[in-house]
């Protein structure tokens, strides 16, 4: 058949005759890249004006319009002139029926797009995605075309190929004049409401060119919020929480296991199926890239059923490209799909769990588990989420390839329970540390700093251990993985062996590469189902436990009742379902505890309420004392480290507010007024110490880290890498030395095959259990007692470093030294390919210097966007009294709307750049296989078929090793920020004892004398002293009050007797022996001190009583112990409130017997903050431990009490220190106590 005939056919082949054997028939291009895009696109222009018209209009029109309405005209030009071409009666070019109806349509096309640009530009904000891509397919389309054109043999298609030529020259400017974006000429009452994303185009958001203005800002300088995006708009993200928490509260079965997920899925399936778009690409992507390799592999060896011409490699060159380029933009954009949902589930979750905070009832509150919630629980659930469809994935990938590897070679877990108990004892933890940090002040007052500590520590060694043992298991996991494909591998190469030698059949290049691709293909997608499948697991057990705080039972408020009594507090009400009392009608109210939490101006003034006090430590001004609340007023005692001075309040209005001026510093924005009215206004700023912890990473840090895991273990953990990765790739060396072989050494070849399988395999659990088990429990346990050795901790920063750092470390490790060892066998397959080596490590180096500068910003910013979101709901579970007697659960709820909604922003950006990070390495290994592709088909005759199919082998494993590798990459990075802090924090910090004292006389103070000469002291040197020139003697026995208003000292005065304010002079001496020559905590363990805040740990109440004192049970039995706490808690009156309650929530399930075996005694059962004891427990502890001391300080210890408890526990104090006859009582009061 001749081309006219061929041409005038289906096809699609024109067959091998025509213009070089590849070429598609003139009616199919006609008809399918023609008349077929350009029908779609007249029939969605159509729809998409009816849309549009009649809505308001966003956008002026500017030069922009009338640019793309020029070449749109141009375009019709130029496609009427190809129609007149095809249509002259006197043209001796041959056509089809189809010519003459796809010239027409091209050329009529022109008006409705014309139309449709219009519209598009002046009633949406972004580019218009029909006709972009529209302009994109076509544009693809008519290379084709054109190409056709210029191959026909025939002068008369020579000025149909030169205007379609220019035609497709117009429509390349026209698609970059489409896709330009018009922020500019978006209303500016509209700008800011979109967000970066949503102002791009469809060309914008493919290749991700909306990250460019962040990603240059982070290298130029440092970047601010406005440089961060969002998923959505927040209208539209408060629309999706809203269907979310409506579909939840309309599931008929929220009991069920998974209702959770479902509920997620029903409020959002779009989000969910999104993904599968791409993730079913990149599936049909990979299958094709055995073949290709194997058609290389054929071309090069010459052989084939008709003659190889050189147009063939060609094709094979540009089949390798689009492939390559597809899975590098299909990788991205499903990994951004995937980072979409995630996030939109954290936000739905995280707002839903505040809001049920909000309405559950103040005894099931529980600050740590809430930490943990959103904050572990979250990360473990994101990370699951985005390998949903990986694993359905994997499954179809692991099928087909395995078949088509048959047809090739004719060959046919305790993991949850044990994450379960080790987040238990990370939330336990948590929930001590937390209480130690908010009760940081009382801690110290009574000296149990060190005690305090090594607690602390206890329970830091007992979760690493229960960590060890979660990481053992996955020590066994990944070994099995990586064994389940290595030795497929194995059992491939052997069978084929097996069979090679009863029929012999050889194996040739074809059969071996194509066979390792296809084995790669299938392995690769196993080991991720393998290792995936404990982040799934994770993900549904975390979902579990977000929804049993949602299923808790809703209770507003408490009611009035007797002190001590099984409800909450005497300041609190009754209230019913559907029911709601408010406290509109009070002039103020005094909560016991923290008052509302903080918030930022702008919200208070909306709200008609100030912020009273955060839990932060604070000795002067007393930053627990009771806060005045006004109906629209409400005064904080502890301002800028100091009670508000002298004021007039006038009309529920404060007139004036004085501060230091060192202290505006701390302040987001200070305003001077003169006469009532505003005369300067200052904004915040970034301070210079910021800036440059937001600086590129410093190798310092991963040294740090290094230098905690040891030296010598961390050297042989990389050696032992380095082996692994050389090992893996001598792997395929080996089977390429095999082909190359006679086939008479079979058992040599396999045997030494075999026992590399077998070593490597071997090793990584070497690998894993030495980082797991050895190196990693010794690191993290010295970075947390680093941390106790500066009394702080970061609840995030040792999540980082327990859960993500340690398998970022080894899976970054392990891909690095692979996609080296993967690099270097591409790069030897050609001399020529060497060559570029130089090259690619100067793309590379620029690359990572680029990311790396905004990338390091965006981890901290990340952190530092959470953090708020983490202190605001803490905040508000201590101060949830407040918070509904006022009836501001409205306003809290939108507040943490706004902190979840910064907090996305900051991880979207992250983690988009990491996508795009991903996408660029990908076009990398994309330009690698052009290369290697050229080379091969360019000097075919010299090329190794060894080293050929051993660099296509590598290529198609080294995008997915990149992929990993910056995956794993990133994980460490943002752990390691964590290092950074703990490690700044350790080295900027100084401790509260520089150096050692000696310990006092044990019988010191013997008699409880104190003097105090000319003492005054200060909280900062700018600052005015709290203690001004006090000179004060108090004689043994002797029971001193001091009397003051709010703000006059008496807590400060009371602070420098324990050393928890230094004196600028004077001194102090209690018994002759001055206290700046006596270590803090002896001092303070000397002295007895009943602060006004309960202090707890999560522990039974016997430990609550004894409280690490060894020495007051050492000369009793438990049984003589536990009658002594039962007969002061009977004293103080509250045995009989605990022992009706028998269920106490416990705040350390480890530390107590399980449910199926109750405490033995009331001693045994948990103390908790929520019971309505909680003030009168820490007394009858006074009583029990230190009831002989000689010196005894009362910060307002009965303030929170009413007459008759406070009468009572007065009466036996009295008694008890009558019988003792010992000590002297300086005790700090109102004037009215």
């Amino acid at each position: 058949m001749d081309c006219v005939a061929a041409d005038n056919t289906w096809g699609p082949w024109a067959g091998p005759s025509c213009r070089g054997g590849l070429d598609f028939t003139l009616m199919f291009e006609e008809s399918i890249l023609s008349i077929l895009p350009t029908t779609l696109v007249t029939i969605a222009a159509a729809l998409q004006v009816a849309f549009l018209f009649g809505r308001p209009r966003q956008a002026g029109n500017g030069n922009l319009l009338w640019l793309k309405q020029g070449m749109t005209i141009a375009m019709g030009l130029l496609k009427l002139a190809v129609l007149m071409l095809w249509a002259l009666p006197g043209t001796t070019a041959p056509r089809t029926k189809l010519t003459l109806a796809a010239a027409a349509l091209n050329f009529v096309v022109v008006l409705p797009l014309s139309v449709l640009s219009y519209f598009e530009h002046a009633l949406r904000v972004a580019p218009s995605f029909i006709i972009e891509l529209y302009l994109l397919l076509t544009i693809l389309f008519d290379i084709v075309r054109v190409r056709t054109l210029w191959l026909m043999p025939s002068s008369a298609y020579t000025a149909l190929a030169a205007a379609e030529t220019a035609t497709l020259a117009i429509k390349v400017i026209l698609a970059l004049v489409e896709a330009a974006r018009k922020d500019q000429l978006v209303f500016p009452n509209l700008r800011k409401k979109y967000t970066v994303e949503q102002l791009a185009g469809f060309y914008g958001r493919s290749m991700f060119f909306w990250l460019g203005s962040t990603l240059w800002n982070g290298f130029t300088r440092y970047l601010v919020p406005s440089d961060l995006s969002s998923p959505r708009d927040d209208e539209s993200a408060e629309l999706l929480r809203e269907r979310f928490r409506a579909s939840w509260a309309q599931n008929p079965n929220k009991a069920a296991k998974t209702a959770l997920f479902w509920t997620l899925f029903r409020s959002m399936p779009g989000k969910f199926l999104v993904p599968a778009i791409p993730r079913a690409t990149i599936v049909a992507l990979t299958l094709t890239q055995p073949m290709l390799l194997e058609r290389m592999i054929t071309f090069v060896q010459g052989a084939g059923l008709y003659q190889e011409r050189m147009d063939v490699g060609y094709a094979l060159i540009g089949a390798f490209a689009v492939v390559y380029t597809l899975m590098a933009l299909f990788n991205a954009w499903y990994a951004h799909a995937c980072n979409k949902l995630a996030l939109e589930m954290r936000s739905q979750l995280i707002d839903s769990c505040y809001r049920q905070l909000l309405k559950m009832r103040i005894a099931a509150l529980d600050s740590g588990n809430a930490a943990t919630l959103i904050n572990v629980d979250m990360q473990h659930i994101m990370e699951g989420c985005k390998i949903l469809h990986d694993i359905w994935a994997s499954f179809v990938t692991v099928a087909v390839a395995v078949y088509l590897l048959y047809l090739k070679i004719q060959l046919a877990a305790p993991l949850g329970p044990r994450q379960v108990a080790w987040l238990a004892a990370t939330e336990a933890r948590v929930k001590s540390t937390m209480f130690m940090i908010t009760g940081f002040k009382e801690v110290k007052m009574l000296g149990l700093a060190p005690d305090y500590m090594q607690n602390l520590q206890k329970l830091r060694l007992d979760e690493v251990l229960l960590g060890r043992r979660f990481r053992r298991i996955l020590s066994i996991i990944i070994t099995l993985s990586a064994a389940s494909t290595e030795l497929s591998i194995l059992v491939a190469f052997g069978g084929f062996a097996i069979i090679s030698k009863i029929h012999g059949i050889p194996l040739t290049f074809q059969t071996l590469f194509a066979s390792l691709a296809l084995l790669r293909i299938s392995l690769d997608p196993l080991f991720l189902l393998i290792q995936g499948t404990p982040a799934l697991v994770s993900m549904f057990k975390c979902l579990g436990r977000v929804q049993d705080l949602l299923n808790e039972e809703r209770v507003l408020g408490v009611c009035n009742s007797p002190f001590a009594s099984e409800t909450s507090s005497q300041s609190s009400f009754s209230v019913k379902h559907q029911n709601r009392l408010t406290m509109d009608q009070f002039h103020s109210f005094f909560p016991q505890g923290p008052g509302l939490p903080d918030l930022d101006a702008g919200f208070n003034a909306t709200a008609e309420l100030v912020e009273i006090s955060d839990a932060s430590f604070c000795w002067k001004g007393k930053e627990e004392a009771p806060a005045l609340y006004v109906m629209s007023l409400a005064i904080q005692p502890c301002s800028f480290t100091a009670v508000i001075g002298p004021g007039t309040l006038d009309d529920q209005i404060l007139s004036r507010v004085a501060a230091p001026k060192a202290a505006t510093s701390a302040a987001d924005a200070v305003e001077v007024t003169s006469d009532g009215k505003v005369v300067l206004k200052n904004a915040p700023f970034d301070k210079e110490e910021n800036n440059e912890s937001r600086a590129p990473s410093e190798w310092g840090v991963y040294g740090y880290f290094l230098k905690s895991c040891g030296v010598a273990g961390i050297s042989l953990f990389f050696a032992l890498a380095a082996i692994l990765a050389g090992e893996r790739s001598f792997e395929t060396v080996w089977l390429k030395m095999w082909a190359e072989s006679d086939q008479k050494s079979l058992t040599y070849y396999i045997g030494i095959f075999t026992g590399l399988i077998v070593g490597g395999v071997s090793l990584l659990g070497v690998i894993c259990v030495f980082f797991f088990d050895v190196l990693l429990p010794s690191s993290s346990l010295r970075l947390y007692f680093g941390q106790l050795q500066t009394l702080m901790k970061f609840i995030q920063d040792i999540m980082l470093i327990d859960d993500e750092l340690p398998m970022a470390l080894v899976n970054t490790t392990t891909s690095f030294f692979g996609v080296c060892a993967e690099t270097v066998i591409v790069m030897i397959s050609s001399k020529y390919v060497s060559v570029s080596i130089p090259v690619l490590i100067i793309v590379l180096w620029v690359i990572q210097k680029f990311y790396l500068r905004t990338s390091k910003q965006l981890r901290l910013m990340d952190i530092e966007a959470k953090a708020p979101l983490s202190a605001f709901l803490l905040e508000t579970i201590n101060g949830i009294v407040s918070i509904r007697a006022f009836d501001r659960t409205g306003e809290f709820s939108s507040r943490n709307t706004e902190l979840l909604n910064y907090s996305q922003r900051a991880h979207y950006t992250l983690v988009s750049v990491q996508v795009w990070l991903k996408m660029i390495l990908d076009f990398v290994v994309t330009l690698l296989a052009i290369l290697v592709t050229t080379l091969a088909v360019t000097f075919r005759s010299s090329q190794s078929l060894g080293f050929l199919g051993l660099a296509l082998v590598n290529l198609i494993s080294l995008s997915t090793s990149f992929k990993y590798l910056i995956t794993f990459w990133a994980n460490l990075e943002t752990s390691i920020g964590a290092v950074a802090r703990i490690r700044r924090f350790n080295e900027d910090v100084e401790p509260e004892e520089k150096f050692e004292l000696p310990a006092p006389h044990p019988s010191w103070p013997s008699h409880g004398g104190i003097e105090l000469q000319h003492v005054s002291a200060a909280y900062s040197p700018q600052l005015p002293p709290a203690v001004y020139d006090v000179s004060l003697y108090i004689a043994p026995g002797t029971k001193v009050a001091i009397c003051g208003r709010s703000g006059s000292g008496k807590s400060s005065l009371l602070a420098t007797l324990l050393r928890c304010l230094d004196l600028n002079s004077g001194n102090i001496i209690i018994d002759g022996q001055d206290i700046s020559r006596v270590s803090r905590d002896a001092l303070r363990k000397r002295i007895m001190t009943l602060p006004q805040k309960s202090l707890f740990i999560h522990d039974s109440i016997r430990a609550n009583m004894v409280m690490w004192d060894d020495a007051s049970c050492a000369s009793r039995t438990p049984e003589e112990t536990d009658a002594l706490i039962e007969s002061l808690l009977r004293k103080v009156g509250i045995w009989d409130a605990l022992h009706r309650k028998p269920s106490a929530s416990s705040l350390l399930p480890l530390r107590l017997p399980p449910p199926a075996a109750p405490p033995s005694s009331i001693t045994e059962r948990s103390a908790s903050p929520s019971d309505s004891s909680s003030s009168l427990l820490p007394r009858a502890r006074a009583l029990f431990t230190r009831a002989d001391a000689q010196v005894v300080l009362m910060d307002e210890f009965t303030s929170s009490m009413d007459h008759e408890t406070e009468v009572l526990v007065r009466e036996m104090w009295r008694d008890l220190r009558g019988r003792t006859g010992r000590g002297a009582a300086p005790a700090g009061a109102h004037p009215g106590l």
